[in-house]
């Protein structure tokens, strides 16, 4: 009897041990994931720039904004970006331009824009939310302009 008494504490003794280091695991600096995760993607140290590849419409005056993604060829904000991501890095910028110069010709929300351009635009994060919306770097692909 005193022998399965002293195997009963040892084996409580052990899952009281994996229990706790289980529990403790996700607080070790530097290690985060399966099968304790604290959420990787929050806690892993992120870029400080932003790539965002778009259209941007311009008017006569010169004043430019991203198109919406309906002229893209999209209703999703997440689809519109990869169409010019992929479009960009398959060699069709020019043609995604002249397809969304087409768009924006028959669009009453984009009446004033004139001209198109397919570019990648690199933001630095900690600014743009402080307001400075001006891209820290410009790299425009394909030129367009729009017949009305």
């Amino acid at each position: 009897m005193a022998r399965e008494g002293w195997r009963w504490r040892v084996n409580a003794a052990l899952v009281w041990v994996g229990l706790t280091g289980a529990i403790l695991y996700p607080t070790i600096p530097d290690e985060d994931g399966f099968p304790l995760s604290n959420y990787p993607m929050f806690s892993t140290p992120k870029g400080t720039t932003a790539k965002i590849y778009h259209v941007v419409g311009f008017t006569s005056d010169g004043r430019g904004y991203p198109l919406s993604p309906e002229m893209v060829g999209t209703d999703e904000i997440m689809q519109a970006y990869q169409t010019v991501k992929l479009a960009i890095r398959g060699g069709r910028a020019g043609s995604l331009c002249k397809d969304a110069a087409d768009r924006v010709a028959s669009s009453r929300e984009f009446a004033e824009v004139t001209r198109l351009q397919v570019r990648i635009d690199v933001f630095e994060s900690v600014h743009y939310w402080e307001g400075d919306r001006s891209a820290s770097k410009t790299r425009v692909l394909a030129k367009c302009g729009v017949s009305r």
